[in-house]
């Protein structure tokens, strides 16, 4: 992959929902890169040249990215050469891309190292709609679902997971009255620190969370969820998806 191509990915129109800009979210996912030790493959030049390595730091004080010196001598000469150089990794199975400038070779703790500026843009190449983010068990959610008519009920389940397309929610066993295909209006959806959030949900999936287990998962669509709504869950993922990355 070309540095060129990488300037594409991140200057596409169609991937701006995928860019994480500089500030405290992108430190967040900096540092979680680092502390994840995750492998990194450095693109340069105009005829692919690569050089495998690692994150070793972060020092957001002097704007830098601190790379292992990869196992590879002509490449690093050539990417140092080069001056900026494309960054491919990892972090929970989420591709991550970006650009970084002014390539230097630097000392970290009496070893040679790979410093560069950190970049004013990144981009998370998976949808973020779909991206799946735990709740955490000091702050539980749960989302109340009306069901029957003669006489109607309601169901109260706690959220285990959720994104901006859907949630992950523990049903009890024997419970029927939730199945695959049902579709339910007027439920409520309690988002910690936000208020409670009106939806209808459509059923995707009821499974066993583990062979012979009480609890079974629930897998959940929103349905037309109202754009104030939307922006409401947006902003509660986020929150959670920040407080996740900065304890990784």
């Amino acid at each position: 992959m070309s540095i060129n191509r990488f300037s594409f990915a991140l200057n596409a129109s169609e991937n701006e929902r995928f860019l994480v800009r500089k500030g405290v979210d992108m430190l967040a996912l900096l540092r979680a890169l680092v502390a994840r030790r995750n492998a990194v493959a450095l693109y340069f030049g105009e005829a692919d040249g690569r050089l495998d390595t690692g994150f070793l730091g972060l020092n957001p004080a002097y704007e830098e990215l601190i790379f292992s010196p990869g196992r590879d001598p002509d490449s690093l000469e050539r990417l140092l050469a080069a001056g900026s150089f494309g960054v491919e990794t990892s972090l929970d199975s989420i591709r991550i891309l970006f650009i970084a400038s002014h390539a230097e070779i630097t000392q970290l703790n009496g070893q040679k190292a790979l410093r560069a500026r950190i970049p004013e843009v990144l981009a998370r190449m998976q949808r973020r709609e779909s991206v799946r983010i735990a709740i955490p068990e000091g702050k539980p959610s749960f989302c109340t679902v009306r069901v029957g008519s003669d006489p109607a009920r309601e169901i109260r389940m706690r959220v285990n997971d959720i994104s901006i397309s859907g949630l992950g929610l523990v049903l009890g066993t024997g419970e029927t009255a939730i199945s695959p295909g049902k579709t339910f209006h007027e439920c409520s959806l309690a988002l910690p620190g936000m208020g409670v959030m009106r939806c209808t949900l459509n059923i995707v999936h009821v499974r066993e969370t583990l062979p012979g287990s009480a609890e079974h998962r629930v897998g959940c669509q929103f349905v037309d969820l109202p754009g104030l709504s939307r922006e409401q869950l947006r902003g509660y993922v986020a929150r959670l998806e920040r407080a996740q990355l900065a304890t990784g």
